[in-house]
């Protein structure tokens, strides 16, 4: 996780540990490797991420009738050129990026 997130693994211990104190995750060590940490959503965590997304989906559709239908493609063209130089000098998070083409494609729509 700290490999795809481009971050020290202590650090993404740290808000693991806040969020399974607050019953968003729930960790797991593998059974024959104790170095191994599985992770999961609870119910709780997955509300909140449902709640996230329909804020952001209203922040998206507040600022999307701010601009015409070709400057929204233009943006779609633009971010999709942008995440191919991204992903020719590095390699892509696959989490982030599709949800960065989810958000285009809301806000392009």
């Amino acid at each position: 996780m700290s490999r795809h997130l481009e971050r020290n693994p202590n650090t993404i211990s740290m808000i693991l540990d806040r969020m399974e104190r607050h019953s968003l995750v729930k960790k797991t060590r593998d059974t024959t490797d104790r170095r191994i940490v599985y992770v999961a959503l609870t119910d709780k965590g997955k509300k909140i991420i449902k709640a996230a997304e329909a804020t952001g989906d209203q922040i998206i559709d507040k600022f999307k009738d701010s601009f015409s239908e070709e400057e929204r493609k233009a943006c779609g063209l633009f971010v999709d050129k942008l995440d191919k130089v991204i992903n020719q000098h590095r390699t892509a998070h696959q989490s982030m990026k599709s949800r960065r083409r989810r958000v285009v494609r809301k806000f392009t729509d």
